[in-house]
């Protein structure tokens, strides 16, 4: 599975077990919010990231959030 790793500002794809095998990072200030699998052949990882993170007046201020996109090698299996 692939999971957003808030505090390290990076995606882990995640084995059973807890193996990190693969990742997606990004540079603070950007902080990785959520993440999903899907396209048609579902190997496009989709990626919630913002420069703020629980901080609601400041994320409407300053709007950084956006959806990201990158190519996996693995597909996902079953659905969210």
């Amino acid at each position: 599975m692939w999971a957003a790793c808030v505090t390290a500002s990076k995606f882990a794809r995640v084995m059973p077990g807890g193996e990190i095998v693969d990742t997606v990072e990004f540079e603070p200030p950007r902080r990785t919010v959520a993440c999903v699998l899907g396209g048609v052949d579902r190997r496009t990882l989709y990626m919630l990231t913002a420069d703020t993170l629980g901080e609601a007046e400041l994320s409407r201020e300053l709007r950084t959030a956006r959806v990201e996109q990158v190519r996996v090698d693995v597909p996902g299996a079953g659905l969210p």
